[in-house]
């Protein structure tokens, strides 16, 4: 061990030469494309949201291609590229696939990048015309472009420089999409009641698994029958490993596996895939964040003062200075932790702690689904956040109607993530007297105030876009300069 007198910084001061390391910095070259033992391309993509995944070239076709190709991807998918999370780049790499493919069907494909021209780029845009939509095709074609300013320029023809050089690809073409409306204050009402109802559910029945964890070690407070409960329990809760069940308790008397009994006794400790919906419905109407930013919240966190707790969350598409941020949510008392932000991130941490420590996962997410991960534990938006959530059915298990226009009988509620923030937003901005700008977090007011299906005029004085906000007309007034003194007259 280094003695305590040299592990001391040198002290700083005026007249002090600061401290600087020696010799010359070396930063490390950006990783690139690399070979596999086929002979094979491979780019291998660590996100900022860390997700990693290795993208392999072997089945795509035009390998002459490949390495001017890898190398583009490579520096777009890199540090200083703009695709820094999986899913972005994954869809780069789609439109890789889609273009190779496209170039290879050609009679007479380019076989490198200084064979390609620019008539070969207008066929593809083209070509994807007769099956997408303008919109897509052109979000398909400018991510090209962008893929091949980060290729060796000197390899590319004239026209194709010319062509990825041109700016203003979306400027202009193509009308702001209008946001869908929230939900209406029944619609609302009923929605947060029901996820309350199913959370507490939740909620009491594994602090009830985890009651009989404790006295496992005291069995004398235990009747026979939760003696062997809690023991089967205790084992779970240690390994992990969700015990079989038959139909008719085995053999002799039956043999078949019983997959809902399994489920049932998984349940007791763990949060399973149909435990997330109303959990995530309730996280994203009290924190007011989206989907993806609620699937992303980390399991770290700190406690202020046991009033308050601080996580950091991820917003995408906000760039990579924006992208990353601290918020401070409200605890409140025990009695309210599923009506603020704090007390249910709290509550849904407790309620996957014994999960997580399975899994091993970062995330504050973790279920047993009896397949993959740890002995069935994993992070269920680890790999991807476009994970399968049946919303509409959750909502019609539990008999939940949407408001009908015109007042007609009332049908079933379509559930939409996206819908209940936006509802959400505009019930904080009312609480506030209506000021907006303070409550709003990513909607803007146009989305926020956008009237409801149910709501919307139909009298003949106001038409169909009545509701749409119009611009202003107003001019813009310049500052009024004061009038200038009289001058002495010369006498």
């Amino acid at each position: 061990m280094m003695p305590a007198a040299q592990c001391r910084l040198p002290k700083t001061g005026r007249g002090r030469q600061a401290a600087r390391p020696e010799g010359f910095y070396q930063p490390e070259p950006p990783a690139g494309p690399v070979r596999a033992a086929d002979g094979s391309l491979q780019v291998a993509f660590a996100g900022e949201d860390g997700r990693a995944f290795v993208f392999s070239f072997a089945r795509l076709p035009l390998p002459g291609m490949h390495e001017q190709v890898a190398v583009a991807f490579a520096a777009r998918t890199g540090p200083a590229g703009g695709r820094r999370t999986l899913s972005s780049a994954r869809w780069t790499w789609q439109v890789i696939g889609g273009m190779l493919r496209f170039l290879a069907a050609l009679p007479r494909p380019p076989q490198n990048l200084a064979e390609m021209t620019r008539s070969h780029l207008e066929r593809l845009r083209r070509h994807r015309l007769i099956s997408k939509s303008p919109l897509c095709v052109t979000n398909e074609m400018t991510e090209i472009f962008l893929l091949l300013r980060h290729a060796d320029q000197e390899l590319l023809r004239p026209g194709v420089r010319e062509l990825i050089g041109q700016r203003g690809h979306h400027l202009g073409k193509y009308p702001k999409k209008t946001g869908l409306p929230g939900y209406s204050d029944r619609e609302y009402s009923q929605i947060m009641q029901a996820a309350r109802c199913h959370a507490a559910q939740i909620r009491d029945r594994i602090q009830a698994g985890e009651r009989l964890v404790r006295l496992a070690a005291d069995p004398g407070q235990l009747s026979p029958d939760e003696r062997e409960e809690a023991a089967w329990l205790a084992e779970m809760a240690r390994t992990g490993i969700v015990p079989a069940r038959y139909r008719g308790g085995g053999w002799p008397h039956g043999n078949l596996y019983d997959n809902a009994a399994r489920v049932s006794a998984a349940q007791q400790l763990f949060l399973t895939e149909q435990d997330l919906i109303p959990l995530l419905v309730l996280a994203v109407a009290l924190s007011g964040r989206n989907a993806e930013t609620v699937k992303e919240l980390p399991a770290a966190h700190r406690v202020l003062d046991g009033r308050a707790v601080a996580v950091g969350i991820i917003k995408r598409r906000r760039g990579k200075a924006l992208s990353r941020q601290s918020v401070h949510w409200e605890i409140g008392p025990e009695s309210r932790q599923l009506h603020t932000p704090g007390g249910l991130y709290l509550l849904v941490h407790e309620l996957t702690r014994w999960s997580r420590t399975i899994s091993g996962t970062g995330s504050l997410w973790s279920v047993w689904s009896g397949r993959g991960g740890v002995n069935g534990h994993a992070a269920p938006f680890a790999s991807s956040l476009t994970r399968s959530l049946d919303l509409s059915g959750w909502a019609a298990a539990r008999g939940l109607t949407a408001d009908a226009p015109g007042g007609g009988e009332p049908g079933p509620l379509v559930l939409r993530l996206d819908r209940l923030k936006t509802a959400a937003e505009a019930r904080r901005a009312k609480a506030t007297g209506g000021h907006l700008p303070s409550t709003a977090t990513t909607n803007t007011m146009d989305v926020s105030y956008l009237p409801l299906p149910a709501q919307r005029p139909r009298h003949p004085g106001m038409g169909r876009g009545h509701h749409r906000r119009r611009p202003s007309r107003r001019r813009r007034q310049r500052p009024r300069l004061p009038a200038a003194r009289p001058r002495p007259r010369d006498r």
